[in-house]
């Protein structure tokens, strides 16, 4: 039985990415693949998206360096390849969905080539690569991201424009960057830059979000899991507060470990029981 843990980290200013030495491997990869790597790709159809045809396939999809979402971008096609922007390592792989929905999901891999850019679509079944593990649906899936005010949950499903730009798309680290203008959540709105990476031999995400305007002035972040099972560890380690479960939750029904973490002088307080049936840590700017 495989057993997979991806692990996400959240930080709440921009800062560089990937400046942290990666920890080593427990099994180095073969001297034949590909060592020291990480990627991260957004690959589309040649030809323009049209919502009524966003399930056609008509040749080899190419990348995009950046992209500016259209507001009809629907959930589900196949016009971006894996519905978004896809980052891996060695070790693990995930892919944020680029629709209004903004969720994480995971990739479990079965080796250490950066694979994910090349596999076809056939991603829910075990292939000798891996496969996708997580069931996500309404949920935070894995370390999505939400604001978090008078005491309700809004995701980022609503805004007014949002970019994509592929900042380094392979190396000893992969990066890429979100700007959201306009993102709305009842009468209260603001402009954010969402920085994500992953770094070679790791399997946490790092996210570093910079609030560039906000209609509130001590707005609240949040992340979460998907809450596939009832238990889970909450604990504070190293300057570090983190939330966690592990076992049988893959979308496979194999053992999974996930967690979400932050610093304690930005983590807040843990919520339970949340609509998106998630666990979810709360989250404040370091300026706060």
């Amino acid at each position: 039985m495989q057993q997979y843990l991806p692990t996400l980290g959240l930080i709440l200013i921009l800062g560089g990415a990937c400046n942290e030495a990666p920890p080593a491997t427990e099994q180095p990869p073969p001297a034949s693949e590909p060592q020291g790597q990480a990627q991260a790709f957004l690959l589309r159809q040649p030809h323009d998206y049209d919502p009524d045809t966003d399930k056609l396939i008509t040749g080899k999809y190419q990348p995009l360096t950046s992209y500016e979402v259209p507001a009809n971008l629907k959930p589900h096609g196949f016009w971006l390849k894996f519905e978004g922007p896809t980052w891996e390592s060695d070790r693990i792989g995930y892919r944020a969905y680029l629709d209004s929905r903004h969720r994480y999901d995971i990739f479990g891999k079965r080796t250490t080539a950066l694979v994910l850019d090349t596999v076809d679509l056939d991603y829910h079944k075990i292939n000798d690569w891996g496969a996708d593990i997580l069931k996500v649906g309404n949920t935070l899936g894995m370390g999505s991201p939400a604001i978090y005010y008078r005491d309700s949950l809004y995701t980022w499903e609503n805004y007014t424009a949002k970019r994509l730009e592929m900042v380094e798309t392979k190396g000893e680290c992969a990066v890429f960057r979100y700007y959201i203008d306009g993102l709305r959540f009842t009468d209260q709105e603001m402009d954010v830059t969402l920085e994500m990476s992953i770094a070679a031999g790791e399997s946490q995400t790092r996210n570093r979000i910079e609030v560039r305007r906000s209609t509130l002035d001590h707005p609240i972040f949040a992340a979460g899991i998907v809450a596939h099972l009832p238990t889970r560890l909450d604990t504070t380690f190293l300057g570090q507060k983190m939330v966690a479960t592990f076992g049988a939750q893959s979308y496979h029904e194999e053992r999974l470990g996930m967690a979400v973490w932050a610093d304690t002088s930005q983590a807040g307080e843990v919520l339970t029981g949340t609509p998106q049936g998630s666990h979810v840590l709360t989250l404040r700017p370091q300026n706060q």
